[in-house]
C-alpha cells in the first residue's frame, strides 16, 4: 500500500498516471486509488480550473480522488518498494512538487474497488459455430 500526500495540491494526473506504471512495471496485479479500480481504459485527468475545490484533487477514471492518495496494490512489496526508489522515478519527481510518497507492506491488502464494464460502443459479440471451432471470432 502506498500514500501520496500532497500538501500543497501540486499533484496532478500526471503524477499519478507514473505511479501507476510503475506499478505496473513493477507486476502489479491489481491496483486501486482511492476509491476507483485501475483497470487498462481508466482515465486520468486533472479538473478544470476552479472545478475542484481547495485541496486538490485528480479524476480518476471519473471519479475525483482528492489527497492523500491511497493506493492500494497487490504485488511483490519487495519489488514494488525498489521500483518506487529508481532514481529520477516517481518519489524523485513527488518530492519537487512538495509531495511525499511513503510504502508500506502490511500482512494483506485488499483491493475492494471494481471495475463497471460498460457497454461496447462498436464491438459486437459473435455466437460461436461449429465451423469455427467454437472460438468465437
Amino acid at each position: 500500500m502506498a500514500t501520496v500526500s500532497d500538501p500543497g495540491g501540486a499533484v496532478r494526473s500526471t503524477q499519478l498516471i507514473q505511479l501507476t506504471q510503475e506499478l505496473r512495471d513493477a507486476g502489479a496485479e491489481a491496483v486501486s486509488i482511492g476509491s476507483t479500480r485501475v483497470v487498462a481504459g481508466t482515465a486520468f485527468t486533472d479538473p478544470a480550473p476552479g472545478a475542484s475545490a481547495a485541496g486538490g484533487g485528480v479524476l480518476v477514471g471519473g471519479t475525483l480522488e482528492r489527497p492523500p492518495y491511497v493506493v492500494r496494490v497487490i504485488a511483490d512489496a519487495a519489488t514494488v518498494s525498489t521500483a518506487l526508489d529508481i532514481p529520477g522515478g516517481v518519489r524523485e519527481t513527488l518530492r519537487q512538487l512538495g509531495a511525499d510518497l511513503s510504502v508500506g507492506t502490511p500482512d494483506d491488502v485488499e483491493v475492494s474497488a471494481l471495475h463497471v464494464v460498460s457497454s461496447p460502443q462498436y464491438a459486437r459479440p459473435v455466437t460461436p459455430s461449429a465451423s469455427d471451432g467454437g472460438s468465437g471470432g
